[in-house]
């Protein structure tokens, strides 16, 4: 009868929409396979090409004159940092801002038993090193293996430090990583020389772990202008951090007790008490990059450790 007809046309409808929905979630599924396939892919391309820019930095560089072809000058990293720091997300934006430990470990090559020698005398010496972990990789790499055409500079020309909230001045006006020679300068402390063992261990530098080392340099108060009366900054710079500086960093119980489970695995701190006094001076200044830091509403609170 009627209701019988009446049922089996709504059985019927709800069975079509069904088949529509299922037709669409796998369209949908089958879409989205497809982005993140091609999401892994472009992922995939811009990891090989920042490995391939890491190994290069690790391997001698040589600068060859245009006209004679003579070779002028070889680089070669003379050793690596070996930093509590896996990856550059969360490194101390200054080395001395934090008192974290580090291993300056030398190559063999560079006979280190000799060339440390008298290196236990300074309190502090300059670190120079690649920023081998760059995000603007592929395009460091375009520039640096061009062999014909105009010179790419391979950054930007101009950036926005973080203490300026968006504002841009030249990238040579900063220290900012990503520069048409990424190398890097951080003063450290020395904390104990083993020539023999060729190790340097210092506190104080903002390497991620791994980092080519291209020179050390022992710090020279009287040439290193370490009281220089008359030395000139832009107001930006002259705040010290303090734009940067948040409200307080708070140790949650959680994050307490996994950092005590932490403490067996704790390569470069000797209690757990002591890596969380460094990471909380870490915290202290924002380490957000610029585009998380105002897009969360500006320094203040980041969050609970």
């Amino acid at each position: 009868g009627p209701p019988m007809e009446a049922l089996v046309s709504v059985v019927v409808v709800l069975v079509t929409l069904i088949a529509a929905l299922v037709v669409a979630l796998r369209k949908k599924s089958a879409e989205l396979r497809r982005m993140t396939s091609l999401r892994m892919s472009e992922r995939n391309g811009r990891t090989a090409a920042e490995k391939r820019l890491r190994a290069m930095a690790s391997a001698p560089i040589t600068a060859t004159d245009v006209d004679s072809g003579t070779s002028l000058w070889t680089m070669r990293p003379v050793g690596y940092c070996r930093t509590p720091f896996p990856d550059r997300r969360g490194t101390v934006r200054q080395g001395m801002l934090a008192d974290i430990p580090c291993r300056l470990v030398m190559e063999k090559w560079t006979q280190p038993g000799a060339t440390l020698l008298g290196l236990q005398d300074f309190s502090h010496l300059w670190v120079l090193f690649i920023f081998s972990h760059n995000t603007n990789a592929v395009a460091q790499m375009k520039a640096i293996s061009r062999k014909s055409g105009p010179m790419s500079l391979g950054c930007k020309a101009m950036v926005s430090p973080p203490r300026l909230n968006g504002a841009k001045v030249g990238v040579f006006s900063t220290r900012a990583p990503h520069r048409p020679n990424p190398i890097g300068m951080t003063l450290v402390k020395v904390t104990k020389v083993a020539a023999d063992e060729g190790v340097v261990y210092v506190s104080g530098g903002d390497f991620v772990d791994g980092t080519p080392i291209v020179d050390l340099k022992p710090h020279l108060p009287y040439a290193d202008g370490a009281s220089l009366d008359n030395a000139r900054v832009p107001p930006w710079v002259a705040d010290h951090l303090g734009c940067l500086a948040v409200r307080g960093v708070t140790w949650s119980d959680a994050a307490v007790a996994a950092s005590e489970a932490l403490a067996r695995r704790l390569r470069f701190f000797a209690t757990a008490d002591e890596w969380r006094a460094s990471m909380t001076r870490v915290l202290s200044f924002d380490i957000r990059s610029q585009h998380r830091r105002l897009g969360g509403g500006g320094g203040g609170e980041i969050g609970r450790a």
